[in-house]
């Protein structure tokens, strides 16, 4: 994706931004977002709960 972002196209390099912003932002919600979240909403321990 870099070589098509620093080509000087009009239609090429807009994508390429747009998929290379897209590819990180996932990448960063799936591996710091989603399992954060799972820790904070995920339901307890039946045993944690009796005791």
């Amino acid at each position: 994706m870099i070589p098509l972002l620093l080509e000087d196209s009009p239609l090429f390099s807009p994508i390429a931004l747009v998929l290379i912003g897209g590819l990180i932002s996932s990448t960063l919600i799936a591996r710091i977002v989603t399992p954060a979240m799972y820790l904070l909403l995920a339901p307890k321990d039946q045993a944690e709960a009796a005791a």
